[in-house]
């Protein structure tokens, strides 16, 4: 039988136009539903991460002013600071105890914002270790020192 196809198409090895169509069809469409897949893994794993960001800091806030050491004042949250306050909500990019960034953070003027990076005294005074980032941009309630976002 497939002497007979050999002879019928006049060639004996390699694989036809249309078979490698199909073949690279197939692989396409393959890699476009993995990483579709991989995708949606990938966001899901990024607000795991800001979740658990934000809860280390806010521990961490906790303990350093349990200790008896006093949070040092921050810069009131205003249209065009870094945490970009626009009708009472934060700008892009800063989450909250869900980690999500899609998540509207409320906040108020009165609202302080600090940059906690090496040279915040949460890091000099080994509180807190900042991992695969320079600097986070965390905005705080004035009355308390509880963290609303970070950034």
């Amino acid at each position: 039988m497939r002497q007979l196809l050999r002879r019928a198409t006049g060639s004996e090895e390699g694989f036809t136009l249309i078979e490698l169509l199909v073949t690279t069809t197939i692989i396409g469409i393959l890699a476009a539903v993995v990483s579709i897949g991989v995708g949606g893994a990938s966001t899901a794993a990024t607000t795991k991460a800001n979740a658990g960001i934000f809860n280390q800091v806010q521990t961490t806030v906790d303990a350093y002013t349990a200790a008896g050491n006093a949070l040092a004042a921050g810069t009131a949250c205003a249209a065009g600071a870094p945490c970009n306050l626009a009708g009472g909500n934060l700008g892009a990019g800063f989450y909250g105890v869900t980690g999500d960034t899609s998540v509207t953070v409320g906040a108020t003027v009165s609202d302080t914002y600090q940059t906690i990076d090496a040279t915040h005294a949460l890091v000099t005074g080994n509180w807190l270790r900042l991992e695969g980032t320079t600097s986070l941009t965390c905005v705080f309630s004035t009355t308390t020192t509880t963290l609303k976002a970070c950034k």
